[in-house]
Protein backbone atom coordinates (compact mmCIF):
# COMPACT_ATOMS: atom_id res chain seq x y z
CA UNK A 1 0.00 0.00 0.00
CA UNK A 2 0.32 3.51 -0.65
CA UNK A 3 0.05 6.20 1.23
CA UNK A 4 0.60 9.75 0.55
CA UNK A 5 0.16 12.99 2.64
CA UNK A 6 -3.41 13.32 0.70
CA UNK A 7 -4.31 10.33 1.87
CA UNK A 8 -4.83 8.45 -1.40
CA UNK A 9 -4.01 4.67 -0.83
CA UNK A 10 -3.43 2.13 -3.62
CA UNK A 11 -1.88 -0.82 -4.02
CA UNK A 12 1.69 -1.42 -5.78
CA UNK A 13 3.23 -4.82 -6.41
CA UNK A 14 6.72 -5.49 -4.95
CA UNK A 15 9.34 -3.86 -7.01
CA UNK A 16 7.46 -1.71 -9.30
CA UNK A 17 8.99 1.01 -10.90
CA UNK A 18 7.36 4.05 -12.21
CA UNK A 19 8.06 7.58 -13.90
CA UNK A 20 8.82 10.35 -12.14
CA UNK A 21 6.20 12.85 -12.82
CA UNK A 22 8.69 16.16 -13.52
CA UNK A 23 11.69 16.74 -15.87
CA UNK A 24 13.43 14.64 -14.48
CA UNK A 25 14.58 11.72 -16.95
CA UNK A 26 15.13 8.67 -14.51
CA UNK A 27 13.16 6.26 -13.22
CA UNK A 28 12.37 5.73 -9.63
CA UNK A 29 11.51 2.55 -7.46
CA UNK A 30 9.06 2.52 -5.08
CA UNK A 31 10.06 0.81 -2.30
CA UNK A 32 8.19 -1.48 -0.45
CA UNK A 33 8.34 -3.60 2.72
CA UNK A 34 11.08 -5.58 0.95
CA UNK A 35 13.33 -3.12 2.72
CA UNK A 36 12.81 -4.37 5.86
CA UNK A 37 12.90 -7.95 5.15
CA UNK A 38 15.61 -10.58 5.27
CA UNK A 39 18.05 -11.36 2.31
CA UNK A 40 17.30 -12.73 -0.99
CA UNK A 41 13.86 -10.06 -0.98
CA UNK A 42 15.10 -7.23 0.88
CA UNK A 43 18.18 -4.87 0.12
CA UNK A 44 18.82 -3.35 3.80
CA UNK A 45 22.16 -4.81 5.38
CA UNK A 46 24.29 -3.10 7.24
CA UNK A 47 27.18 -4.37 6.75
CA UNK A 48 30.17 -1.91 8.13
CA UNK A 49 28.78 -1.73 11.94
CA UNK A 50 28.67 -4.33 14.43
CA UNK A 51 25.88 -5.11 16.12
CA UNK A 52 25.19 -2.93 19.14
CA UNK A 53 23.56 -3.96 22.72
CA UNK A 54 19.82 -4.52 22.72
CA UNK A 55 19.00 -6.05 25.80
CA UNK A 56 20.82 -6.41 29.20
CA UNK A 57 19.65 -9.48 31.74
CA UNK A 58 21.20 -10.27 34.68
CA UNK A 59 23.83 -12.47 35.17
CA UNK A 60 23.46 -13.84 38.68
CA UNK A 61 23.97 -16.96 39.87
CA UNK A 62 26.29 -17.38 36.61
CA UNK A 63 30.35 -17.62 36.00
CA UNK A 64 32.32 -18.14 33.48
CA UNK A 65 35.02 -20.90 33.40
CA UNK A 66 38.24 -20.68 31.95
CA UNK A 67 40.49 -23.45 30.80
CA UNK A 68 42.82 -23.12 33.19
CA UNK A 69 40.44 -23.77 36.39
CA UNK A 70 39.49 -20.00 36.95
CA UNK A 71 36.27 -19.11 37.17
CA UNK A 72 34.34 -15.17 37.41
CA UNK A 73 31.27 -13.47 38.35
CA UNK A 74 28.93 -12.75 35.52
CA UNK A 75 27.28 -9.66 36.65
CA UNK A 76 25.48 -9.11 33.78
CA UNK A 77 24.81 -10.75 29.90
CA UNK A 78 24.48 -8.23 26.88
CA UNK A 79 21.97 -9.39 24.14
CA UNK A 80 23.53 -7.79 20.98
CA UNK A 81 21.14 -6.71 18.28
CA UNK A 82 22.11 -10.11 15.84
CA UNK A 83 20.69 -12.15 18.93
CA UNK A 84 23.95 -13.12 20.18
CA UNK A 85 25.18 -12.48 23.79
CA UNK A 86 27.78 -12.90 25.82
CA UNK A 87 28.81 -11.99 29.43
CA UNK A 88 30.13 -9.22 31.66
CA UNK A 89 32.42 -8.97 34.88
CA UNK A 90 32.96 -6.01 37.34
CA UNK A 91 36.63 -4.32 36.85
CA UNK A 92 39.37 -3.96 39.11
CA UNK A 93 37.33 -0.24 39.36
CA UNK A 94 34.54 -1.98 40.43
CA UNK A 95 32.29 -0.92 37.16
CA UNK A 96 30.81 -2.40 34.47
CA UNK A 97 31.97 -1.98 30.76
CA UNK A 98 29.42 -3.12 28.52
CA UNK A 99 32.03 -3.49 25.87
CA UNK A 100 34.25 -6.06 27.99
CA UNK A 101 33.53 -9.25 27.20
CA UNK A 102 33.97 -12.24 30.09
CA UNK A 103 35.11 -14.59 26.88
CA UNK A 104 38.42 -14.33 26.57
CA UNK A 105 41.11 -16.43 24.87
CA UNK A 106 41.30 -19.05 27.87
CA UNK A 107 36.99 -18.86 27.88
CA UNK A 108 35.41 -22.34 28.11
CA UNK A 109 31.49 -21.67 29.11
CA UNK A 110 29.84 -20.30 31.33
CA UNK A 111 27.59 -22.15 33.96
CA UNK A 112 24.97 -21.96 35.96
CA UNK A 113 25.39 -21.89 39.95
CA UNK A 114 22.82 -24.04 42.26
CA UNK A 115 23.42 -20.85 44.93
CA UNK A 116 23.96 -17.13 45.23
CA UNK A 117 27.35 -16.37 45.43
CA UNK A 118 28.79 -13.98 48.04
Amino acid sequence: MINTTGGANREVPRGTIEGVEDEATHQRRINTTAIFEPEPIGSMVVEDEEPEVAFIISGANWIAEYSDGTTADVALFCILEDGSCYGVGVNEAGRLDLETSLETTSFVTYKRTSKERK
